[in-house]
C-alpha cells in the first residue's frame, strides 16, 4: 500500500521523477541508503532492542515498506510490553515500551501527511512513551510549550539525584528524521550521565507538533526561543543562568534560530550543519525525501510555494537590520543590547 497520497507525490517533482530509481537503491542497499537512521533509531533503546531493528532491515526493499515493517516491529514490542506488564515484570515492559514508541516514531518518518494512519502511529508512539515515562526509574515530565497560541510538545528529563536549583538544562533540537521520544537515551544517557536536564522537543514541523499541524515557517519559528527559555527559567530544578541548546542536523539551523531570537541561553552547540542558504544541497541534490519532509515540515501544497519558503533559511544579515534572515520578523526589530 502506497505511504503517501497521491496529492502529497505530486509536491515534490523530484520525488515523483525519482521514485524508482531510490527503490531501486533500496532494492539494493537497505533502508539506509543515504544515512545510518535505523542505527540511531536503534542506539537509543540499547542493545537488548537491537535485534528488533536488524530485523526490519532485510524485510524493507522499497520506500513503502518503511512504514509498514517498523509499525509491525512496534506493535510486536508493545504486546510485548503489556504482556511484561501484567506479569509484573517492570525492566522488561519498560524496555519494550521505549523501544516500541521509538519503532513507531520511525515508521512515521516515511508518511510525508496527516494521514489517518499516521496519526494512529503518532498516538500508539506516545501511549507507549508515556507507559515508559511510569517506569523509567527516572523524572521525567510532559511540558507543553505555549506558542502562537497553541501548545509544542517536550519532555523534560532530570538526572538522578540532583539538587533543586543547580541543574543545567540542554534543550534538544532533532533533524528532519528525528522526533524527541529518541533524544534522550534509554539508558546511560550521555549528558544525564553528566548531571545535564534535557528538555527533549518537537519544535513546529517536527514529530507531535507536525501532526498537529504546527507547520515550520522560518519568520515566525524564531519566536519559540523566549517561550522555551521561559518555560525552563521557570522550573524550580532548573539554573536559569545554564540553558542551552543544542542541534543535530536540520536542528543545526533550527537551534540557531532558537539562540539568535533569545539571548539568554548560556550556548548554543550543532553538529552535522544546514547552513546553507536556500537549502539547494540538501533539497535539491541529496534524497529526494528530504524535500518532500521539508514540504510536510512547512504545510506546503505546491512545490512553488516551497521552494519559496526555502529562500528564507539563512544565516545572512539583512542589509540595515541588526537582526538575522533566518529569525522572527519580531526578533530582528528588537533594540540591539
Amino acid at each position: 500500500m502506497p505511504s503517501q497520497p497521491i496529492d502529497v507525490v505530486k509536491r515534490s517533482s523530484r520525488w515523483a521523477g525519482q521514485r524508482w530509481l531510490l527503490d531501486a537503491v533500496i532494492g539494493l542497499v537497505g533502508p539506509e541508503w543515504d544515512q545510518g537512521r535505523v542505527a540511531y533509531y536503534a542506539a537509543a533503546c540499547g542493545q537488548d532492542s537491537q535485534v528488533d531493528f536488524t530485523a526490519v532491515r532485510p524485510r524493507i526493499r522499497k520506500y513503502d515498506d518503511l512504514a509498514r515493517e517498523f509499525s509491525k516491529a512496534a506493535r510486536r514490542r508493545e504486546l510485548l510490553a503489556r504482556d511484561a506488564g501484567h506479569r509484573d515484570h517492570r525492566a522488561s515492559a519498560r524496555e519494550s515500551y521505549f523501544t516500541a514508541a521509538v519503532l513507531y516514531g520511525a515508521a512515521q518518518w516515511a508518511i510525508e501527511a496527516s494521514t489517518e494512519f499516521n496519526l494512529l502511529l503518532d498516538r500508539k508512539k506516545t501511549e507507549c512513551y508515556r507507559a515508559f515515562m511510569g517506569r523509567a526509574g527516572r523524572t521525567i515530565q510532559r511540558l507543553e510549550i505555549p506558542f502562537g497560541g497553541r501548545g509544542v510538545p517536550a519532555y523534560l528529563h532530570l538526572p538522578a539525584g540532583a539538587e533543586p536549583g543547580t541543574l543545567p538544562c540542554v534543550v534538544s533540537v532533532p533533524g528532519m528524521d528525528a522526533f524527541k521520544e529518541m533524544s534522550v537515551a534509554m539508558d546511560g544517557d550521555r549528558l544525564l550521565n553528566r548531571g545535564f536536564a534535557v528538555l527533549a522537543i518537537d519544535t513546529p514541523g517536527q514529530g507531535e507538533s507536525l501532526t498537529r499541524g504546527l507547520w515550520y515557517d522560518p519568520d515566525t519559528y524564531g519566536e519559540l526561543g523566549p517561550a522555551v527559555y521561559d518555560a525552563l527559567a521557570r522550573r524550580d530544578e532548573l539554573d536559569p543562568g545554564r540553558i542551552l541548546l543544542f542541534g543535530r542536523s536540520f536542528g543545526s539551523f533550527l537551534a540557531t534560530q532558537l539562540a539568535a531570537a533569545e539571548s539568554r541561553f548560556a550556548a548554543c552547540a550543532v553538529v552535522m550543519t544546514c547552513f546553507e542558504t536556500g537549502g539547494f544541497s540538501l533539497l535539491e541534490t541529496a534524497s529526494p525525501t528530504f524535500k518532500l519532509r521539508f514540504t510536510y515540515m512547512t504545510g506546503a501544497n505546491t512545490e512553488q510555494e516551497v521552494d519559496r519558503i526555502a529562500q528564507r533559511l539563512t544565516t545572512e544579515v539583512v542589509p540595515g537590520e541588526a537582526g538575522n534572515a533566518g529569525v522572527s520578523k519580531a526578533v530582528r526589530e528588537q533594540p540591539a543590547s
